[in-house]
């Protein structure tokens, strides 16, 4: 067991250093970033215990690319990254403003995955102009149980125990799974369960980013519950599966209500992580964006889906 735990953290750690990446220094303190491929600029929001290797390489970077400049900082207290003293989501969407102009971009598609979702959409109802199009899959939007603050300091050391989880992934491999958005009684297809192998080594080492998780239990979720949708003026893409366990469905239904000409795309299955449908999830993204960029261009994955419009009761309401 012990030389299987080295084995797998040296793995880990050789991944996300094998990653380039470069440190902003802002008044916020550091932000670790990284910056991969070609097209219009995508400013990526990870979700909990990701950080800045996710948009660029494994599983979430399928989504995206290719086809789009991703920048994917890491969030307030994941590795590089600075947590400053009294955070708030606001602040996450601030900084990722001096990242762009360090970058020299104007405007860019801004994306959020899961609890990366707060910061995003502070950044879309603080700076509108800088972003083209908000993207929130298998994003938090309401309706979430936040533990009591005076648990932070116990959740911060469980999630600076890396050997524990460690063996939890090894001994509990589904259950582990489950932990990560996968729904309970769900039988992944031989492909899917390749995957998910991939993706469970994805959260190691947990220790960097044990400040920025407590954060986004304790300090974002909270923010993403309750935010006024309705004040949100940029087109916005909701995407979300039907079976997702850790950002219900239900919620993000009365969230695409709330936007002003929001779209809803709907995954029937595959949980939190869109298992199976990486292709499907990354078609719509590539239509979205090219109908903000081009109004008079049609989303082809959009055809033939009158039914599922019309049971949302959304004329922007299409399945995935």
């Amino acid at each position: 067991m012990k030389r299987g735990y080295e084995h797998d953290m040296r793995r880990a750690r050789a991944r996300i250093a094998a990653v380039p990446s470069e440190s902003l220094d802002t008044r916020f303190g550091p932000v670790e970033y990284a910056v991969q491929g070609v097209g219009p600029p995508l400013l990526l929001a990870h979700g909990v215990l990701g950080c800045h290797a996710d948009g660029v390489e494994g599983w979430w970077s399928k989504l995206t690319r290719p086809g789009f400049r991703v920048i994917s900082p890491s969030r307030f207290g994941y590795f590089g990254s600075a947590l400053p003293r009294d955070a708030s989501p606001a602040d996450q969407a601030d900084a990722y403003t001096l990242l762009l102009d360090h970058l020299g971009v104007d405007q860019a598609v801004v994306m959020g995955f899961s609890a990366g979702s707060a910061s995003v959409l502070e950044l879309a109802i603080r700076h509108p102009a800088r972003v083209v199009a908000l993207i929130l899959a298998s994003a938090r939007l309401g309706g979430g149980v936040t533990a009591n603050k005076v648990l932070a300091p116990v959740f911060r050391v469980a999630y600076g125990a890396d050997r524990s989880f460690w063996a939890f992934k090894v001994l509990m491999p589904m259950a582990y799974a489950r932990m990560m958005g996968l729904p309970r009684g769900y039988r992944p297809t031989p492909d899917e369960r390749e995957a998910l192998q991939g993706i469970r080594n994805l959260l190691f080492p947990f220790r960097p980013r044990r400040d920025g998780a407590v954060f986004d239990g304790f300090v974002g979720n909270p923010v993403a519950d309750r935010f006024p949708f309705e004040q949100l003026t940029v087109p916005t893409l909701v995407i979300s599966a039907k079976d997702d366990p850790l950002a219900p469905y239900a919620f993000a239904t009365v969230a695409a209500q709330r936007i002003p000409g929001a779209r809803l795309v709907t995954i029937e299955r595959g949980g939190h992580l869109f298992l199976g449908n990486d292709h499907e999830v990354r078609k719509e993204i590539h239509a979205f964006v090219e109908s903000v960029q081009r109004p008079d261009a049609h989303a082809t994955s959009g055809e033939g889906l009158s039914a599922r419009t019309a049971r949302d009761q959304s004329p922007y309401a299409c399945d995935g």
